[in-house]
């Protein structure tokens, strides 16, 4: 399975040069840019304590343990562009170094490769690659209005992660056109205290698309396949792998409501079975409301989604709350606060009781951010704090109820600055058209 991951992933990134080798020559523009951050942040649970530690278990902190912590993170973008082809290539290494306890320091790499390509004015292809390598300790700050709401493990395990994505979008008439999209990904334990399993993941999923005046109808079919090679730290002990595949099917209607107000409806089912012949039913979806506006913006999702997870290796059905929004404090000189609340609870998807299963835990993460990006400036300056709790944990999961919370400044720069249409091309939306401004992903992606 590693060996069919690592030569899908080799075969994407041949295509991907090959389309930028024969991407027409005219107009293109290309720049090199280095990165960096420095944040110093006060941690109040650097281990991720539980709040109720067993005292009788070998190696167990029982209080949690506060620390300053310095986090280096130095990096590269490249960015090449044609009329046809956008391509960007980036790189970081992230250094957390603790003042009082160096034995908890850690280091992480994070690389991607990402591609589209206008093959005809009605027809576009996308892949991406990314590398990641990290530790699941929790150490630093997590990324700006981060309301994920995943089930996280104590332990610290070193992870490397690959992931292989493509999309591809044709136009049929002026309101249909295709979709299809698919990815593979791996996420294995380099080693630590934790006994983490490795998890294999395929999916791919197609449909048809309507775009109306102020509408846009995604309908998709396909599959995932879910692969946890459990770990055997006792070699007397007989472990089971994990094998489950999911075919799924939803409808996404996305309305522009008004010039500034969208919504999105997703509803699905899946059908989880195993290798045993067993199989169950459950819906999936989401709803949510967004307002965009130069100035402020905010969105409110709720989802209904299934999520393999490494730590409790096992495949959850995993409910959550997003609230995020930001807004323009001073806008002529880039001073911006942002803010996002999230809720999750996750369940194990047993194929017999989908809906009944015992909850495993619950998440809430709040995040606030007040940042200042000087104009005509390659620096930016931010004000973080984080709260991360996890509650009401299963006393049958590796799951542990512990909170966490980070307080710290970042200073960022990126030389030379990012020109306006580089920003520009970066953030606009994906799809084959941009008017009317609807967008509505699936929830099972």
């Amino acid at each position: 399975m590693r060996r069919l991951i690592v030569q899908r992933a080799l075969r994407g990134l041949a295509v991907l040069a090959a389309l930028v080798a024969t991407s027409p020559a005219a107009a293109q523009r290309t720049s090199l840019h280095g990165t960096g951050s420095f944040t110093v942040a006060y941690n109040d649970n650097i281990l991720s304590t539980p709040d109720d530690p067993d005292p009788n278990a070998a190696g167990v902190v029982t209080e949690p343990i506060a620390d300053l912590a310095l986090t280096v993170s130095p990096g590269l973008l490249w960015l090449f562009a044609t009329e046809r082809t956008e391509l960007t290539v980036s790189y970081q290494r992230s250094f957390v170094f603790f003042a009082f306890h160096g034995d908890a320091s850690s280091a992480a790499d994070f690389g991607q490769v990402g591609l589209l390509h206008r093959l005809s004015p009605i027809e576009q292809v996308g892949v991406s690659f990314n590398v990641n390598r990290s530790a699941t300790n929790l150490a630093g700050l997590q990324s700006p209005l981060e309301t994920s709401t995943t089930a996280v493990p104590q332990s610290p395990a070193q992870l490397l992660s690959f992931q292989l994505a493509e999309t591809y979008q044709r136009g049929l008439t002026e309101r249909w056109s295709v979709n299809q999209a698919a990815n593979a990904s791996v996420t294995t334990s380099l080693g630590g205290a934790g006994s983490v399993a490795d998890l294999y993941v395929l999916r791919a999923l197609a449909g048809p698309a309507l775009q109306l005046e102020r509408h846009l109808f995604v309908f998709e079919a396909g599959a995932q396949y879910n692969f946890i090679d459990v770990p055997q730290p006792d070699p007397t002990v007989e472990v089971t792998d994990r094998h489950q595949a999911i075919p799924i099917a939803d409808v996404t209607w996305g309305w522009q409501l008004a010039e500034r107000w969208r919504s999105q409806l997703v509803a699905g089912v899946a059908f989880p079975f195993d290798t045993q012949g067993t199989f169950a039913v459950a819906p999936t979806g989401a709803a949510g409301v967004y307002y965009v506006n130069l100035a402020y913006g905010a969105s409110l999702v709720a989802s209904r989604a299934i999520t393999p997870n490494f730590a409790t290796q096992q495949v959850l059905y995993a409910d959550a709350l997003a609230l995020s929004g930001n807004v323009a404090l001073w806008e002529a000189q880039g001073l911006v606060l942002q803010g996002s609340l999230g809720l999750g609870q996750n369940r194990a998807l047993d194929t017999s009781q989908v809906i009944t299963g015992p909850v495993l835990s619950n998440n809430f993460t709040f995040d606030a951010s007040l940042g200042w990006t000087p104009r005509n400036s390659p620096l930016n300056l931010a004000l973080r704090c984080q709260r991360l709790q996890q509650f009401g944990s299963s006393e049958d999961s590796v799951l542990q109820d512990f909170q966490r919370n980070v307080v710290g400044f970042t200073l960022g720069f990126i030389l030379p600055p990012r020109g306006v249409d580089d920003q520009e091309r970066a953030f606009r939306p994906r799809g084959l058209r941009t008017e009317p401004q609807v967008q509505a992903p699936s929830a099972s992606r």
